[in-house]
């Protein structure tokens, strides 16, 4: 009888977890992990320098902190998800990254950016413009954005790349301040 109720509720628990995990107004988008082409695209777009500071907003399996983080950044993973956040923190002491790449289990939206020179996103359009106010208030000016796929309606790109290999659409670059 305890062995039955304790795969009741380890399934009950798994079909919760898969819900919650795909239901984007409970997390900002699902999760969908950027293809590793267009993770060096968008770093390379974003122009990010050794020593320089990037934000990963539902940084997922943590695939762009550890890239910005190989390439001499400070980066910065922001995470709900609980198994993504594991995955990301083991990968990253696996890497020996733990000195350049940290992965933060919180909302996105009560994180302080002020401290990042890049924020890189793939996320919804409902959340890119939730937002907005919070990347023009934090970020500092010539602070970059790059959206993969969503714009920030309302906002001039300085740079769009097309991409021509993948399904999900453009990167786009945006200046804070300009």
């Amino acid at each position: 009888m305890t062995c039955t109720l304790i795969i009741i509720l380890l399934i009950a628990a798994f079909f919760l977890y898969v819900y919650i995990s795909n239901n984007s107004s409970f997390f900002s988008a699902p999760f969908l992990g950027t293809e590793p082409k267009i993770v060096q695209r968008m770093l390379d777009i974003a122009n990010l320098k050794k020593g320089q500071v990037l934000y990963d907003l539902g940084s997922g399996d943590g695939r762009i902190v550890v890239s910005a983080a190989l390439r001499g950044a400070k980066a910065v993973g922001v995470e709900l998800d609980p198994l993504n956040v594991l995955y990301s923190r083991f990968f990253i002491k696996i890497m020996k990254l733990d000195k350049k790449a940290i992965i933060i289990r919180k909302n996105f939206f009560e994180t302080s950016l002020k401290e990042a020179n890049v924020v890189t996103l793939f996320l919804l359009n409902d959340t890119n413009q939730k937002l907005k106010s919070k990347l023009k208030k934090e970020l500092k000016p010539g602070s970059r954005v790059v959206s993969y796929s969503f714009i920030l309606e309302g906002w001039k790109p300085v740079k769009t790349y097309l991409n021509t290999d993948s399904i999900f659409g453009p990167i786009y670059l945006y200046k804070i301040g300009k």
